[in-house]
């Protein structure tokens, strides 16, 4: 399966675009956010994944809103399950025997998620997995 660019963890994102630049401690961004210090300790090193909740919140804390961060979540985690070796069997099995039949389905799945037409973003990413 092909690598992608290094996807950081978005709590490492989170420390190095929004902690790093206010000068603010774990601590403090933890009593801001109203959340635990540890949870937020795990979440900056890696340790534990964005939930919604947490999305949410750090969203309104930075300005960069919820779905950003989820974004940021699922590229890592999607860059994570790459170093599977299970991950990458299963997934080349699937395209071997599926692949070229699941072409209409594609366009029945992106028509059905976004019904005024999926984001340009989505038809990039459509046309280089044919």
């Amino acid at each position: 399966m092909p690598k992608l660019l290094i996807a950081p963890h978005p709590g490492t994102l989170f420390q190095d675009v929004v902690l790093k630049p206010l000068s603010m401690s774990t601590a403090e961004a933890a009593r801001q956010l109203n959340v635990p210090r540890e949870t937020l300790r795990d979440f900056i090193h890696g340790k534990t994944s964005l939930d919604a909740v947490l999305a949410h919140k750090i969203g309104a804390f930075s300005g960069i809103g919820p779905s950003a961060w989820m974004f940021a979540q699922a590229r890592f985690s999607l860059q994570e399950s790459y170093d599977s070796p299970e991950v990458v069997a299963e997934v080349t099995r699937l395209r071997e025997s599926w692949g070229g039949r699941m072409v209409n389905l594609k366009s029945r799945v992106l028509e059905s998620l976004f019904p005024s037409g999926a984001p340009k973003v989505f038809n990039y990413f459509y046309r280089r997995s044919i």
